[in-house]
This record gives structure tokens, C-alpha cells and sequence, in this order.
């Protein structure tokens, strides 16, 4: 690895040779989209308004043959051939209700609820006639002796089944049976928008010895169903300093539900107190209903701060409101140390289809976490194929691509193939040994992808190179990244036809487990692909060995087995039909069987047959005979 991580570290402008090819091609007349990167025109140049609608244009023709989302790296041999298959559903049945109806008779607590368990879980799975338990729940609820765990599951089992009609019961339980009762119940009913406790609510912002719990239930209830009334009691609650930071934030976010309008001069105040650190957060809620230019300018004044959860906050809140309102810090915000706040920039930046948003975006590609830079990547695609920007995305995701960064290369690498960028084939060829493993396996997809032949002697050599190390035990399938980039090159040399390969790619169809299942399944495949309708008779000899090799302490590998049965059939090797129609069934392996036999003498394959259907056994009781299918 010193050799490669020697040649990753030449300087840039050795990385820039495809942007240099790219205007040879445009020198010579090649009419091609990706064949230079652009040039932006600076404010001096002349708007030259028939150039800027070809360029439109030829932008839109590009989008028009693109693929709708960007691209995931993928192995085409397990596609190619596809086949028909019914995956199995689950069908959940009712049997089980009558059980659990009994059950519930019963006077034993521990049955009690887990039986109400269930049934919360069957609603949440859509069994049909689960609503049959309803009439028994209101009647176990009833029950004044009622053991507390079985009734708080029993309010889980309503608040499952999300029928607002059960607020007044749910209130009920809530004031009679105390706390272990009301924390469960109050935030549905909060949810629900149910008033049955206002005045119990509203009592408690008055009581000085309130429980904290029992003190935020009630401001969030009071905030959902927007109780007019109680808006003064909260505001002092927002600026009591004295009260926990958790009451504070749940206060200020019910004001800002009950006062839509009127609370920028408390924002500001807030947001300009230097000795309350959760003051500025305090201030964001109190927006969190507000549209007025006023409360615009005071979430932007909190948005530039550095704290990153202010400053995360109100993105997001000038987000909800107006994206636009927030695109100019959404592009410095893109560096920030805190992922949220570098997330809704993200959001921000893709919302507002605008050129300048680019390359903030593509900063984003490198970021650490996986999330953020595939979702980034995802929307300069988008950005390309549907706003007419694919110039300007492959330029600064070219800039990308040029650095060193493993997740910016691996992702950089996704758009600019996606968009079937030809120019960067030159630095995928010095990505295939990055040191990093999925840098190299993006490469070598991309290199498949993207399909230049001038390419393949440098991805032959590669593909020597990992055979090499395989072969001093420098390397095995372990390795970061060699066993999957051997793989992608091999199907490369497949669909290219590069002949000069086969040899390498023979080598790889015996048995020799410890060069992994997934590059020799490529070489079987493509070897198959190259030599279509052409019988090699050492090749089929040794394809259906791999086939028959089920008897081994260690059999052959299926993924191996699947693409020789496949090549077989490809080449039409009329002898290797024994073999084939043995192995003939409707797993991986025998479904190859079955297409090779239909590509040698025609005979159709046989269909993929009803989808078997699947029932939950988990359930904690049902019926002793509930079928022989069951579904994890």
C-alpha cells in the first residue's frame, strides 16, 4: 500500500488531465455534454442570450437520458439475466383474536397484559378485526382493582388504536388514577387535540409544588389544543430563569402554537440575553408559528450565531417558512462542526434551485457523516437533471473528485458517473488504488460504467496487480476493497469484450476458494457473455464441474454456480444440459438453470409459481393450528 498511497499524493494538476482531454475533444468538434468542463461567465462577460438557450438546451437533452435518481453501485451479473420472482407476503390472519379474547377473562395480571400488548401490536400490524377487542378493553379499563401495569398497557393499546373518541376516557383514567396513568395518557391526548383536561391543565401553571413531569404535560396540552387563556402563565414560565431549561423549551414552543403573530419584541429580548444560555433556543420557539418580516429578520439573527443548536434550529425554522430566507447562511453553514445545522443547510441549499448552491453542495460531499454526503450527492444529480445545471455540477464535483478525500472521491464518483461524465474515467483509473476500500470499488463501477475502452489496459493491469497479491498472500478477500474491485472489473471486461482479459479471468473459474465468490461469479459471467453462442469446450467442462461441486465438506461457492449455469446457456452448450436440468429448481442456482436450458433448446421456464404467503408467529398466544408458514 506504500505505493499507492505514495501515488495519491502527486499534486493536483495531475489530477486535471481529463478536464484538459475534455477540451481536446471540444477542440475537435465532438458534440458531447461531458466533453470539457465549463467555464462560468464572470460578471464582466457579455450575456449572450441565443448561447445561454442552446446551452439550456443541450442541458435538457442531456436530463433526458439520464437515469431518474443518481446511481448505486452495482454487480449487473445478478441481474442480467433477470428473473421473474414472486416474493412471498404476509397475510395476517384473525385467528388469534378469540384466543386473546379468552384470555383476557382470566383473572392472572402478567396474562392480562401481554395479551393487551399483543393486541396493540396486531393494530400496529393491521391485523383485520383487531377492533373485535375494543368492547372487552373498555371493559377490563373499568375495572377499579385493575392491576397499574395492565392499565397502562391498555391506554398504550388506545393510543394505538389513535381514536380521538376515547379522549374523555382517557382523561378520566388520567385524573383518577394519578401520574403512572397520566404520563401515558395526557400526550395523547395532547396529540389529539382533546380539551376534556384544559381546566386541569391550566390549574397546574398556577400550583407551586407541581411535579416537573406533570408541569410540562400540561403546557404541551394547553400549547396543542391553543388555549388563549393561559398564554400570559406560560410567557412567565418562558422568562422564569429559576425553572428547569426542559419546562422553559416546552413553554416556549406551546406560546409559539397559541400566539401566532405578536411575539418578535419577546424573541428579540430573548435572543439578546447574555446570561441565560438557553434564551436564544427560547427565542426560536417562540417563532415557531411566526411568518412576519420581523420574526424573519430575528431568526436570522439567531441563525448566524455559532451555537449549533440555535443556529440549527433557526435554519430550520426559516426553512419551514421560506427557504429563500435563509440561502445566504445555508452556504457558509455547510462547514459548521455541528451535523444538524450542516443538514438542514443541505435541505436549504437543494430547496433553492440556484447555481450558486453548487458548490456549497459539493462541499458536502466529503462529509463524515454517510448520511448527509450520499443524501448531498443525491441532490446535485437532481439538481443537474432537473434545473439545468449539469455544467456546473460536474465542474465542482470534478474538484471534488480531484482531492484526496475517500467519501468525497466514493461520492463524487456516483454523481459524476450518474451523469455519464466521460472525462473522469482518467482519475477513476488512479482511484482503482486509493487506499481506502470503497473508494476503489466506486472507481472500478464507475470505469465499468462509463465504458472507455483506452481504458482497459490500465484496468487490466489492476486487476493483474490483485491477482499478484492474492497470489503472495499480500492481500485475500478481506482486504479493503481488492475482492469487489476485482469483481467490477471483471464484469467490465464482460460487457467491453475485452478478449485480452479472458485469460486472466479463466483463472478464476476452478475451484480456489480463497479468491472469493463474487470475482470468479464475474469472471464465469463474463467469460459467458464474451463468448455467447460460441460453445469453448474447456470452459463448459470446467463450468459444469463448478456446477456439480454440491458434495464437498466446503461446496462450491452458489454465487459461482449461478453464473456458470448462466454462461452455459449463453454459450447454448447442448452437453451441459444434464447437468443443468439436475440442479433445475426454483432456488438462486436452479432458477440459472432453468433460463440456460430455455437459451439451449427453447423450452420456456417454468413459472416462479403463487407467492407463498406468511402469518406472524410471534404472537405471544394463538392457536395451536395456525398453518405450517410463519413469518419472521
Amino acid at each position: 500500500m506504500a505505493t499507492d498511497t505514495a501515488r495519491l499524493k502527486k499534486p493536483l494538476w495531475k489530477f486535471r488531465r481529463y478536464a484538459v482531454c475534455g477540451a481536446l475533444i471540444s477542440a475537435l468538434g465532438v458534440p458531447a455534454v461531458n466533453a470539457q468542463v465549463p467555464v462560468v461567465n464572470t460578471q464582466q462577460d457579455t450575456p449572450n442570450p441565443d448561447a445561454a438557450q442552446e446551452n439550456l438546451s443541450r442541458q435538457d437533452a442531456v436530463s433526458s437520458r439520464l437515469p431518474e435518481s443518481i446511481l448505486e453501485v452495482d454487480y449487473v451479473m445478478f441481474n442480467d439475466p433477470s428473473y421473474d420472482n414472486n416474493s412471498p407476503t404476509i397475510e395476517i390472519t384473525s385467528e388469534a383474536i378469540d384466543v386473546w379474547l379468552t384470555a383476557l377473562k382470566r383473572p392472572e395480571t402478567q396474562l392480562r397484559r401481554q395479551i393487551v400488548d399483543t393486541v396493540s401490536v396486531a393494530k400496529r400490524r393491521e391485523m383485520p378485526g383487531i377492533e373485535r377487542t375494543i368492547p372487552t378493553l373498555l371493559e377490563l379499563i373499568a375495572d377499579e382493582s385493575l392491576d397499574v401495569t395492565v392499565r397502562r398497557s391498555l391506554i398504550g393499546a388506545f393510543s394505538t388504536f389513535d381514536d380521538p373518541q376515547y379522549g374523555p376516557l382517557l382523561a378520566e383514567q388520567s385524573r383518577k388514577y394519578g401520574s403512572p396513568i397520566a404520563t401515558l395518557a395526557e400526550p395523547v391526548l395532547a396529540r389529539w387535540k382533546d380539551v376534556s383536561m384544559v381546566d386541569d391543565w391550566a390549574k397546574r401553571l398556577a400550583s407551586p409544588n407541581i411535579r416537573t413531569t406533570d408541569l410540562r404535560m400540561a403546557i404541551d396540552g394547553l400549547g396543542a389544543v391553543k388555549h388563549q387563556a393561559s398564554a400570559d402563565a406560560i410567557r412567565s414560565i418562558v422568562f422564569d430563569q429559576r425553572k428547569p431549561a426542559s419546562v422553559r423549551l416546552c413553554a416556549a414552543e406551546a406560546l409559539g402554537h397559541i400566539k401566532a403573530e405578536g411575539l418578535e419584541a419577546d424573541a428579540t429580548e430573548l435572543g439578546d440575553q447574555t446570561d441565560d444560555r438557553v434564551a436564544p433556543l427560547l427565542a426560536v420557539r417562540l417563532l415557531s408559528d411566526h411568518t412576519s418580516p420581523e420574526s424573519i429578520e430575528v431568526l436570522r439573527g439567531l441563525a448566524e450565531r455559532d451555537f449549533g443548536i440555535v443556529k440549527a434550529a433557526a435554519l430550520k425554522r426559516l426553512y419551514d417558512v421560506d427557504p429563500t430566507n435563509a440561502v445566504d447562511l445555508a452556504r457558509t453553514a455547510v462547514g459548521h462542526l455541528d451535523f444538524a445545522v450542516r443538514d438542514i443547510a443541505c435541505e436549504i441549499l437543494f430547496a433553492v434551485k440556484d447555481e450558486a448552491n453548487v458548490a456549497p453542495l459539493a462541499e458536502l460531499l466529503p462529509d463524515e457523516n454517510p448520511t448527509l454526503r450520499r443524501k448531498a450527492a443525491s441532490y446535485l444529480y437532481l439538481l443537474a437533471i432537473q434545473s439545468g445545471m449539469v455544467d456546473k455540477v460536474i465542474a465542482e464535483t470534478s474538484g471534488i473528485l480531484d482531492q484526496d478525500d475517500w467519501r468525497g472521491c466514493e461520492q463524487a464518483t456516483r454523481v459524476l458517473v450518474s451523469l455519464d461524465h466521460k472525462p473522469a474515467g482518467d482519475r477513476l483509473v488512479d482511484l482503482m488504488r486509493h487506499p481506502r476500500g470503497e473508494t476503489m470499488i466506486a472507481a472500478g463501477w464507475g470505469l465499468r460504467l462509463l465504458r472507455q475502452k483506452q481504458h482497459l489496459g490500465a484496468m487490466l493491469g489492476r486487476a493483474n496487480e490483485i491477482y499478484d497479491g492474492f497470489g503472495s498472500k499480500e492481500l485475500n478477500t478481506d482486504s479493503p476493497g481488492v475482492h469487489d474491485l476485482q469483481t467490477q472489473l471483471f464484469l467490465a471486461f464482460g460487457q467491453l469484450d475485452y478478449t485480452a482479459a479472458e485469460s486472466l479471468m479463466r483463472t478464476y473459474v476452478p475451484r480456489n476458494l480463497t479468491l472469493g465468490d463474487r470475482a470468479r461469479g464475474a469472471a464465469c459471467w463474463s467469460l459467458g457473455i464474451m463468448h455467447e453462442g460460441e460453445v469453448v469446450d474447456e470452459l463448459v467442462t470446467e463450468m459444469m464441474a463448478r456446477l456439480r461441486d454440491t458434495k464437498a465438506l466446503i461446496p462450491e461457492y452458489d454465487t459461482v454456480r449461478q453464473m456458470c449455469a448462466t454462461s452455459m446457456g449463453r454459450m447454448k452448450a447442448e452437453r451441459s444440459l444434464p447437468a443443468l436440468r439436475e440442479y433445475a429448481a426454483m432456488d438462486r442456482v436452479g432458477r440459472a438453470c432453468f433460463w440456460a436450458i430455455e437459451q439451449i433448446t427453447g423450452e420456456p421456464s417454468p413459472p416462479p409459481g403463487k407467492a407463498p404467503m406468511m402469518n406472524y408467529h410471534d404472537w405471544f398466544l394463538k392457536p395451536i393450528d395456525t398453518g405450517e408458514n410463519s413469518a419472521e
